[in-house]
């Protein structure tokens, strides 16, 4: 749904995926370019060249490699928090890029409820 919203609100979409086979999935979706992650030429190229990173990840997992794909300034989002051992680098890997990591708890069905406003929009786009 992620890509949907963000493509209809005409963002450039980069998908992450662990899976070539996701890759026309992605485009059909309305991403503009898909990386696969396990494709380290891949990863290599798109080095430094996101904005912001919605992470979906739902294990704990090293988000250095992902780190890695932002820009000075950048900002991952965790969802469902920040799970420990994600950065075994520690904070030196955010330092000197003013990189920013952010967690969010999956919300309950107050934090979760879809406004009018927004119900309008997502009968558009899906």
């Amino acid at each position: 749904m992620a890509v949907k919203i963000a493509a209809a609100m005409g963002c450039i979409v980069t998908v992450l995926t662990r899976s070539p086979a996701k890759r026309e999935i992605a485009l059909a979706m309305g991403a503009t370019r898909v990386i696969v992650s396990t494709d380290a030429a891949e990863m290599k190229s798109a080095a430094k060249s996101l904005h912001f990173i919605y992470n979906s990840i739902a294990f704990a997992h090293d988000i250095q490699p992902y780190l890695n794909l932002l820009r000075s300034q950048g900002t991952i989002i965790m969802i469902g928090g920040v799970p420990v051992g994600c950065m075994p680098k520690g904070s030196f890997a955010l330092i000197g890029r003013g990189l920013r990591v952010v967690g969010s708890l999956i919300g309950g069905i107050r934090d979760t409820q879809v406004s009018e406003i927004e119900k309008s929009f997502l009968s558009r786009i899906v």
